[in-house]
């Protein structure tokens, strides 16, 4: 393994695990990189394979997605209808905690309000994510 001690065991499936995954980004790197004289050691490699190569597929803005699909005239009249119904849960689930943002639901409030709501079987949910 060229990234160090990997695990021995699989995870299982017929995917790549994440130490997998970044092992083949790695040789990858030293191919196209190192072993042509590009680049002189496996950081630059790697550096250079995910700056000119991988970068661009992995940025996604995020503010793209609520453009296209959150600020859109059908999901306002959508909301709007329920907007008294929607900030009495909200308040309900949420402390007092806030941010720069205003008020935000911690992740464990969020998990809460899932499985009251029975939105997901309890026990489906990860509370240390």
């Amino acid at each position: 393994c060229i990234v160090g001690s990997a695990p021995k065991k699989r995870s299982g499936g017929d995917g790549l695990d994440r130490w997998e995954f970044f092992e083949a980004l790695v040789r990858i790197a030293r191919l196209k990189f190192l072993d042509t004289g590009v680049e002189s050691n496996t950081h630059e490699s790697f550096k250079r394979l995910f700056q000119h190569h991988l970068r661009h597929a992995f940025y996604i803005d995020p503010d793209d997605f609520r453009k296209e699909h959150l600020y859109t005239a059908e999901c306002e009249s959508v909301l709007s209808v329920h907007l008294h119904n929607l900030r009495t849960i909200f308040n309900h689930y949420c402390s007092i905690s806030s941010s720069a943002f205003g008020r935000i639901m911690k992740l464990e409030e969020f998990h809460t309000m899932i499985e009251e709501s029975r939105l997901v079987d309890r026990g489906k949910i990860s509370h240390d994510q």
